[in-house]
């Protein structure tokens, strides 16, 4: 009977201690989904993007994924990783360009920035998502 109770107690002992870690644990959680970052402006973040290319290099998601579209439909896909990274300039200084919220009329933490050819039936998207209050490029798709 002793060793019942005995047996009883350490379970219970060691129920309770786990339920303290849990609600720490849970706490801790808590308040690291509540940490704010200053969210980066998408316009000043794009200026960099397309004249520096350290940062450029900085804030694009790798492995990166590259897809283009033949004029069949058909799609082609490649995969580039940080050391075939190639800079490329997205707007020349000053240079204005408009860019689309995923959710219309919010500041959503997603863009798709595009650049459409004129009556040559050409472009690219590139999709960017804010990620701790920073913009990353995650990818592309290019057709023509």
């Amino acid at each position: 009977m002793k060793t019942l109770v005995l047996i009883l107690s350490l379970i219970f002992f060691f129920r309770c201690g786990s339920n303290e870690s849990k609600k720490n644990v849970d706490e801790i959680d808590s308040l690291s989904k509540r940490t704010t970052y200053k969210k980066e402006n998408f316009n000043v973040f794009l200026s960099d993007f397309s004249k520096d290319s350290s940062f450029q290099l900085s804030r694009v998601a790798f492995p990166f994924n590259d897809c283009y579209v033949e004029p069949t439909g058909d799609s082609l896909c490649e995969t580039i990783d940080k050391s075939k990274w190639i800079h490329f300039e997205l707007i020349e200084e000053g240079e204005v360009k408009t860019v689309d919220n995923i959710k219309t009329g919010s500041d959503s933490n997603e863009r798709i920035f595009s650049i459409e050819g004129i009556e040559n039936g050409t472009g690219s998207y590139y999709y960017f998502k804010r990620d701790k209050g920073k913009w990353y490029l995650k990818r592309r798709l290019s057709y023509e």
